[in-house]
């Protein structure tokens, strides 16, 4: 069985419009960003590329990324997002934080790797994944079995193009 995520409700502090605001433009200048990496049969966007992209925009917009794990128990990682925007970050007079829990639930009894490996691949996971889907950003390329089947797509995806 694959691993399960799941996501807490979304609690939002502070002054939340202005927050929406700085996220909505933060979403809009984001770029599609071109898959590095290479797993089995499909492409992926690197941990590092995320980061750069994201930290890239976020200081246009005053925004602040933080994410903090904890492991509950042996089965579960367990990771908490957090995403603030502050009006002036050297003198900040108001500041708006949206805050949620992501989980991934796994069986080490079915997992290949073991201990510290796992749980660093669990983390850089379900931190990809997480960031990804907030900011709306495709973190893989799956070739929809074009290695296995040796048929190859008529049309190459476009990573520049906008996104709708």
């Amino acid at each position: 069985e694959p691993p399960r995520i799941s996501i807490s409700p979304i609690v939002t502090t502070g002054d939340e419009v202005r927050l929406n605001a700085a996220l909505l433009l933060f979403q809009n200048s984001v770029k599609n960003i071109e898959p590095l990496g290479k797993g089995y049969n499909y492409k992926y966007v690197k941990l590092d590329q995320l980061y750069t992209e994201l930290r890239r925009i976020a200081e246009q917009f005053n925004i602040l990324i933080q994410q903090f794990f904890t492991t509950p128990d042996t089965n579960n990682i367990s990771m908490v997002t957090k995403i603030s925007w502050v009006d002036c970050p050297l003198k900040p007079t108001k500041t708006a934080t949206l805050s949620f829990t992501s989980n991934m639930f796994f069986d080490l009894k079915t997992e290949k790797q073991k201990g510290i490996q796992l749980c660093g691949s669990a983390k850089t996971y379900l931190s990809r994944y997480v960031l990804g889907t907030f900011f709306m950003i495709g973190t893989e390329h799956d070739d929809d079995g074009e290695a296995v089947s040796g048929q190859r797509m008529t049309r190459k995806p476009d990573f520049n193009a906008p996104r709708s």
